[in-house]
């Protein structure tokens, strides 16, 4: 029986009985179901789907708003087992289940928003979606329902497509995902869906250890088709194509147990491990092929594979929806061991970067199998197969006997090694030689387990750093020396190596009067950078002679690294903390960081954003902003100090797809991109100057390639007289893919005319208005205008922007933004407060007042609670009909809370609480800090006047949406 009753051929389009009947179907239904739980355990049939669909094809963008944006969002729309659901989290309910009901049917696994971008007509769609991507309102909905429905989710999990995935556990996979099915039961990388749900729920799990049964011939078809259909994890019609797959590619076997993941899970791969080919008599090489390409969520139809600005393969996509390489096979060029390699679409978009390593760089010999490829780890304990071929990789300063074996050098400079072609054979076993002593042979029944103890002559031999530095920061020099002291009149010092890697470098040496070795001065800062971690031990090889003795002294010294390292073409490089950092290279490149000691629950903060928590694996830093704010590593809660422990970049900007934008001398502009770039007919060039409306033009007849790859476009058809105050980008169909801006505005010059499209462009910009060089010039403009900044900062319609542009989506970081532009604005003028609400109101039509402090609320409670003290005291701004302002307040308070009018202390005391546990769960801290938090603020509705630690905390604090309801709360019942 399905879910829903009645014919769905038929909907009012006014009024709000289909939303609460179907609201309060789907949820009492949930409610039977034990928490944690998912959408797909409803078990809704096709004709439930059906009626969802055309529910929402019916849907009329004024319906979308009123539930989504205005005051009866927050507004109950009924109460279920003693839960209060606003019309706000029961539409985001009913738009989840839509869209994880729409993505298992018909997405490509791995997507979900173009499959539910298609339920809905184009009015309706235009207010839940931007270029096709969930908008804010429609995220927030899906949030708040999904928390407080306790569906499985990972909001707020720093690290995740927190959206995309939480939609995928309301299902598993898709439809079309089955065709992956083999390989993941053959214990293949799955999807993060899957492997959070084999660990989180019993239900899911059980359907997965049957398949994997039944691959395994070890259960009959008729318990599997049982199981299939008493599983919520699968739609009844799937029976047979699921046994079909279960059964295919027999031959790469099946997964015995389900492995749960490390603590810190790597970062999705799209490359497969390079393999080694060498077919003789052809130079070798590595290639590798696409994988995992259902882990990101592609939404282009052109991805370039890339190592800088090299190009290795196209991926297009097909029409069965899957992305086909070309060519499948990818070489991958062998300059140096470790690179790294960029996705990228058309508009310089990165969805995905990866490190890729062909070898070691750390190790001085390594073992391929060239039957398959692959590196067999340690050679020292690798079994070596007679009759079978190898590659042995060896530092180029080793010596190889017998001599005369065919070799290739692989590598460039410093990452010089050599490949020698061995052949496997004990009768002649290949030695690998130091100063004269063996270090490995490829004979099959060498014992490598027992080292050589030292002669009793090295006893006395001291090797140590001067000065002795135990901690190095990678942004300064350490020049140090080795001394070797305690060596017998007898005894020789025939070399000092330290290592470096990937090959070791021998340092010139002196003796001194009292016997005393001492190398060359050598920078350790260089060595530092060469690490994998932040604790790092450096060796030092001293090679002795005595005689016909010779004996080889190791001695490890530990040096605590800190800095933020890079990977590039050229390996790892420090990165300096003074440079700006762009978005685009935050994506393209892979980082490491070397974090000080002793410091525990670090993260990476974008100004007040909390990121994610410090990884120790090398990934790309996704998810920034870019409005200009420092980008640091700290603790995200009671942080004493102003400065970051570990500074990243003091800026983070976002210029898309421009690399950079030089003034020729024959007055045109040169836009320097990121990768080429064809101009198209929905191509715009933009230009703009403070206080005048933005020229918009067609890049196809305006701009001039000049060096026949388009990465080079020239224009040269507007006024550069003034060019260090011209911002410059590029659009495609309204939407801005690249921009640049002034390096430092002195003053943001724009009068009451132009101040709302001033604030439009310079949101539209991408502008980094929180800078250092900016944000002095951003609040004089942004605290003389208030209404107008305001409301093109704040709403997505009317706000000031020219028809022929169109914002993207706003994000946290956005609003994080203008919450650090606004922390310190007070309104004591009576006209800016009528005009700002009246501005942030303008869309109601009963009452601008709860509109606008709705909006406000969003933004910062504290701006709210400012903004509604001097209207609350002002006899000017009265209240529209009877209500007084004590009322309204009162009002207000029940409206973010989500109750009705008839509430009691209880409710509220009640919805607080919620409210706080929500927030303390989604920032991992106990609810009683947030009550401190909120304690510290209240009485003078600002944080720039508290102690550095509860600074902190606030701005931090405020970036979650439910602790900022619940401020809003307290803020208002102040008021009253």
């Amino acid at each position: 029986m399905g879910l829903f009753s009645g014919s769905p051929s038929v909907f009012p389009v006014e009024g709000n009985n289909i939303l609460v009947t179907a609201g309060k179907t789907v949820i009492a239904r949930l409610n039977e179901l034990p928490p944690p739980r998912s959408l797909c355990e409803l078990q809704i049939n096709e004709e439930d789907y059906q009626y969802l669909c055309i529910w929402a094809r019916q849907l009329t963008s004024a319906q979308l708003r009123g539930w989504l944006d205005g005051t009866s969002s927050r507004m109950m729309a009924f109460e279920i087992d003693s839960l209060r659901f606003s019309y706000a989290e029961v539409v985001g309910c009913l738009l989840l289940l839509l869209a994880s009901e729409a993505a298992r049917r018909e997405a490509r696994e791995g997507y979900v928003w173009p499959a539910v971008y298609s339920r809905f007509d184009e009015s309706s769609g235009k207010v839940l979606f931007v270029q096709k991507q969930p908008t804010t309102r429609f995220k927030e909905a899906m949030e708040t329902s999904a928390r407080k429905l306790q569906l499985r989710h990972v909001f707020g999990q720093e690290g995740t497509q927190e959206y995309y995935l939480s939609v995928y556990l309301q299902f598993g996979f898709t439809q079309k995902g089955m065709a992956r099915l083999p390989n993941w039961l053959a214990g293949q990388p799955t999807s993060e869906a899957i492997q959070y749900l084999t660990l989180q729920s019993e239900s899911f799990l059980k359907l997965w250890r049957t398949l994997r049964n039944f691959r395994k011939n070890n259960i009959p078809e008729s318990r599997t088709r049982q199981a299939i259909a008493e599983s919520p994890w699968v739609l009844p019609d799937w029976a047979d194509e699921l046994l079909k797959r279960a059964r295919e590619r027999i031959e790469l076997g099946t997964a015995d147990s389900v492995q749960a993941g490390s603590t810190e899970q790597a970062p999705p791969q799209f490359l497969d491990t390079p393999c080694l080919q060498w077919n003789k008599p052809l130079e070798p090489s590595f290639s590798s092929t696409v994988v995992n390409l259902a882990d990101f969520e592609l939404i282009s139809d052109r991805y370039h594979v890339k190592r800088g600005v090299k190009q290795l393969a196209i991926l297009v996509l097909t029409d069965d929806g899957s992305y086909s390489s070309d060519p499948e096979e990818i070489i991958l060029p062998s300059e140096s061991p470790e690179f790294v390699i960029t996705m990228v679409d058309d508009r310089g978009d990165a969805p995905a970067s990866q490190l890729l390593q062909l070898w070691d760089p750390m190790e001085d010999i390594e073992l391929f199998d060239l039957q398959t490829g692959k590196s067999l780890g340690d050679p020292w304990s690798a079994r070596i197969r007679p009759g079978r071929e190898y590659g042995l990789l060896v530092s180029d300063d080793l010596e190889v006997e017998p001599p005369g074996l065919l070799f290739h050098v692989m590598g460039r400079g410093d990452h010089s090694k050599k490949l020698y072609l061995l052949r496997a054979d004990d009768k002649n076993p290949v030695k690998i030689i130091l100063s004269g002593e063996e270090l490995w042979n490829s004979s099959s029944d060498r014992d490598n387990s027992v080292e050589m103890a030292e002669p009793a002559w090295t006893q006395d031999v001291i090797i140590r750093l001067i000065p002795d530095i135990k901690d190095i920061h990678l942004t300064s020099s350490s020049n140090v020396n080795v001394s070797i002291e305690g060596l017998g009149t007898d005894t020789l010092l025939e070399y000092v190596k330290i290592g470096t890697k990937p090959r070791d470098r021998s340092l010139d040496f002196h003796r001194l009067e009292d016997g005393t070795y001492l190398t060359e001065e050598f920078d350790a800062t260089e060595l530092a950078a060469r690490q994998r971690s932040a604790s790092s031990k450096f060796e030092f090889k001293v090679g002795l002679r005595r005689g016909d003795q010779v004996s080889i002294i190791k001695k490890i010294h530990v040096l605590n690294v800190s800095g933020v390292l890079r990977a590039s073409d050229n390996g790892w490089q420090t990165v300096n903390p003074q440079e700006r950092l762009s978005v685009g290279d935050a994506k393209q490149f892979v980082y490491k960081i070397l974090s000080p000691p002793s410091k525990k629950d670090l993260a990476l903060m974008e100004g007040p954003i909390f990121l994610r928590r410090l990884w120790n694996i090398p990934r790309s830093l996704e998810f920034l902003g870019g409005y200009g704010a420092r980008l640091g590593i700290r603790s995200p809660y009671n942080w004493m100090k102003v400065e970051d422990l570990l500074t990243v970049s003091e800026e983070v900007y976002d210029p898309g797809i421009f690399e950079r934008v030089l003034a020729t001398d024959n007055g045109s502009l040169r836009l320097y991109l990121h990768q080429p770039l064809e101009p198209g007919p929905r191509h715009q060039i933009v230009f703009w100057k403070f206080g005048s409306s933005p020229q918009i033009l067609p890049a196809k007849s305006t701009i001039k390639d000049i060096n026949n790859e388009y990465n080079v476009w020239e224009v040269s058809c507007y006024d550069l007289s003034q060019v260090d105050e011209i911002f410059v980008a590029l659009a495609y169909e309204g939407a801005r893919i690249g921009a640049w801006w002034p390096l430092r505005p002195n003053q943001i010059l724009a009068d009451g005319s132009s101040a709302w499209e001033t604030a439009a462009m310079l949101r539209w910009m991408h502008a980094p208005i929180v800078s250092r060089a900016w944000i002095k010039a951003v609040r004089s403009f942004a605290y003389r205008y208030p209404a107008m900044v305001l409301s093109a900062w704040l709403r997505d319609r009317d706000n000031g922007l020219p028809t022929d542009l169109d914002h993207g989506l706003s994000e946290e970081q956005w609003m994080s933004a203008i919450r650090q532009v606004y922390s310190d604005w007070c309104p004591r003028h009576l006209q800016w407060v009528l005009a700002t609400i009246r501005a942030l109101g303008a869309e109601s039509r009963d009452d601008p007042i709860p509109e606008a402090f709705q909006v406000l609320l969003r933004l910062d409670p504290l701006v709210m609670g400012r903004v509604a003290r001097v209207w609350k005291q002002s006899p000017e701004l009265p209240c529209l009909g009877s209500e007084n302002k004590r009322g309204m307040i009162r009002r207000m308070r029940l409206l973010v809370a989500g109750l009705p009018d008839n509430s009691t202390s209880l409710d509220m005391d009640l919805r607080k609480k919620e409210l706080l546990d929500q927030a303390s769960k989604q920032m991992k801290v106990d609810p009683n800090f947030l009550s401190h938090i909120e304690k510290k603020v209240l009485w003078k509705f600002n944080y720039n006047d508290l102690d550095q630690v509860h600074k902190n905390n606030v701005v931090v604090a405020l970036n979650i949406a439910p602790f900022r309801e619940y401020l809003g709360i307290q803020v208002l019942s102040s008021l009253m």
